[in-house]
């Protein structure tokens, strides 16, 4: 996926997804991000797109559908 405008995505679009907080912390974690920040700041969707997880670039490509960018 290409992106032209780097979008911030936070829990909130996770859980419009359908995904649960508890998954969304696992992922975070595992990946190597600091939880806290990202319930903060949010990840940027390059970042996303960089872990090579077919459930972010999922999450990603929803936000972006959603807010008209694709």
């Amino acid at each position: 996926m290409i992106i032209v405008e780097d979008k911030i995505i936070v829990i909130r679009d996770a859980r419009e997804l359908g995904g649960c907080v508890g998954g969304w912390q696992s992922f975070v974690e595992a990946h190597g991000f600091v939880w806290k920040n990202v319930v903060l700041h949010g990840l940027l969707a390059s970042e996303l797109l960089a872990t090579g997880d077919a459930m972010a670039e999922e999450l990603v490509k929803f936000v972006y559908a959603r807010d008209n960018l694709i």
